[in-house]
């Protein structure tokens, strides 16, 4: 299945009651996004009687998802709303859904992730429409 990037790609995160005062769904229009992690660092086990160097793979990196994001701040409070999930430990479900190319009108999920929002920047805000970034790490 093909999708058409940029189009209609969708990020829906929805905190635990938990986490913040009440359950609360921020909904964001995604124009662009990075998802980076799953690298492994080598290490060294080398000995002073080995001739060649031993590497062994050490611990997956962290997930992240860096969104970049256009956002009605005001359909959810505002951002402060925003500031409680990182002040707050905000975990909740990450859903990142795009149309495929055979069918605009129905998004398919992408991702679907259990994360923490870790911070955000808003580089322009006019009429209400937040943009910026905001990222979250994943948790396995």
């Amino acid at each position: 299945m093909a999708f058409i990037l940029g189009n209609g790609i969708t990020a829906v995160f929805t905190t635990t009651a938990n986490d913040i005062p009440a359950s609360q769904a921020f909904t964001f229009k995604v124009t662009g996004f990075s998802h980076k992690g799953g690298d492994r660092a080598q290490i060294d086990a080398t000995t002073s009687t080995d001739t060649r160097r031993k590497m062994l793979p050490g611990l997956v990196s962290v997930e992240e998802f860096t969104l970049q994001i256009k956002y009605d701040d005001a359909a959810t409070g505002g951002s402060a709303s925003l500031d409680d999930l990182v002040q707050n430990c905000g975990a909740g479900a990450l859903v990142i859904t795009a149309a495929p190319s055979d069918d605009c009108g129905t998004n398919v999920a992408l991702y679907s992730v259990t994360a923490d929002v870790m911070a955000f920047n808003f580089s322009t805000e006019l009429d209400g429409i937040v943009e910026g970034d905001i990222t979250f790490m994943v948790r396995h």
